[in-house]
């Protein structure tokens, strides 16, 4: 199984979006945010779950996301 780290990270990478955008908007400090990306931090499941509603993906797309899959999930823009 993927890190969720990985993932979150591949995402932001392919959608362009704005880490310090998507922690504003998952209210959680874009420092934090940083450092689990780059594994000197666990996230805790409410972080992930709020993470994947601001990216528009449940678990399970961020999960199985790949940018090369046929069925990769589109989002191009933040949710709120």
């Amino acid at each position: 199984m993927p890190d969720v780290r990985d993932q979150i990270k591949s995402v932001i990478k392919d959608r362009a979006l704005i880490q310090a955008e998507i922690a504003r908007r998952a209210d959680i400090p874009p420092t934090t945010l940083s450092a689990a990306l780059n594994k000197r931090q666990r996230l805790d499941a409410n972080t992930v779950y709020k993470i994947c509603q601001v990216m528009g993906l449940s678990f399970d797309e961020l999960m199985a996301y790949s940018p090369y899959a046929k069925e990769a999930p589109v989002c191009n823009t933040i949710s709120k």
